[in-house]
């Protein structure tokens, strides 16, 4: 008897690939990034193309969780290369006869699902306060144990942002670690945005999440990744490392607001970074790679490659 693909796992299917993005203007308060573009993109066309990479990622995530039918596909059909490329970053091991998920894996793809949903929802209406440059970030003496921070003073009216993490708030004489570096296209911190008294004494505190994206240092990445584009490689198979871009690293730093757990994990004394550290996080430490930024990053950029491109595993 002919095997039929039920109509809603059809539909499910055809969701992921008939996609719509969304473009929406960046919903957060915004310094030094008026009139700011890299590589000539603008910094909206960045946050929509990070916003469409989340949204990309989330359906080709959620049609492999609900449309467990990869036994009727051939392996170079587009539903199975997403299958496969989901066992690389999250490490997921359909069942070897049938080729369905087992309910572990479709535990881990639920969580997969739901921190894309997070880091969508933070994205549109999120507590992000979002730098372009280092510029406007200066080192000032706190008035607590004379310690040092890097604040940005907001206006005249005695507002200041002043970045508390490990790290970035230091006894004063202390090497500080710089805004931003030569390797390092983005970073996030924790803040608190601070109202002072003519005495200099803070009357009122509120927490905010810092993204500063260090623009003006690179010109190795691209802006921005379009849609169902080849990845230009000599085989089968697509190296994600060629097609990080600002879009994904904005992407990244979002993950990293969402709440404790979604620090960058280590993996073989390295940050678990770029495509073959997290395949071997998730390949040996799956609940670790549930909650790497970079995981989620590198899957939604090739989200936005074409649906029949395949990776290597590293």
């Amino acid at each position: 008897m002919e095997s039929r693909v039920p109509l809603l796992r059809v539909l499910v299917l055809l969701a992921a690939f008939l996609f719509v993005p969304s473009v929406a203007a960046i919903p957060w308060q915004t310094y030094t990034c008026a009139g700011k573009t890299y590589k000539g993109k603008t910094i909206e066309d960045i946050y929509n193309n990070a916003l469409e990479m989340a949204e990309r990622a989330r359906e080709r995530v959620y049609a492999v969780r609900h449309a467990n039918f990869a036994k009727f596909l051939k392996p170079d059909e587009p539903f199975a290369c997403m299958a496969n490329n989901i066992k690389w970053l999250w490490g997921t091991k359909p069942h070897a006869h049938l080729k369905t998920l087992t309910s572990a894996d479709k535990d881990a793809l639920d969580t997969v699902i739901a921190n894309y949903d997070k880091a969508i929802n933070m994205l549109k209406s999120g507590n992000v306060v979002l730098y372009c440059d280092s510029e406007a970030w200066d080192w000032l003496e706190t008035l607590s144990f004379m310690l040092g921070a890097w604040t940005h003073r907001v206006s005249s009216t005695e507002q200041y942002i002043r970045l508390k993490d490990a790290g970035q708030m230091l006894p004063i004489g202390e090497e500080r670690k710089p805004i931003c570096s030569d390797n390092m296209l983005g970073s996030t911190s924790s803040g608190h945005r601070e109202v002072t008294n003519e005495a200099g004494m803070v009357v009122d505190r509120q927490t905010v999440h810092t993204i500063i994206l260090c623009l003006g240092l690179h010109t190795r990445q691209p802006a921005t990744l379009s849609a169902d584009y080849t990845p230009a490689v000599s085989s089968r198979f697509g190296n994600p490392d060629d097609y990080g871009s600002a879009a994904g690293t904005l992407l990244h730093e979002i993950f990293h607001t969402l709440g404790e757990g979604y620090d960058d994990k280590v993996i073989h004394g390295n940050f678990a970074y770029r495509y073959s550290n997290a395949v071997s996080l998730a390949q040996t430490r799956q609940a670790d790679a549930l909650y790497n930024p970079d995981n989620y990053r590198i899957f939604a950029e090739m989200s936005m490659a074409h649906s029949k491109t395949r990776w290597g595993a590293a």
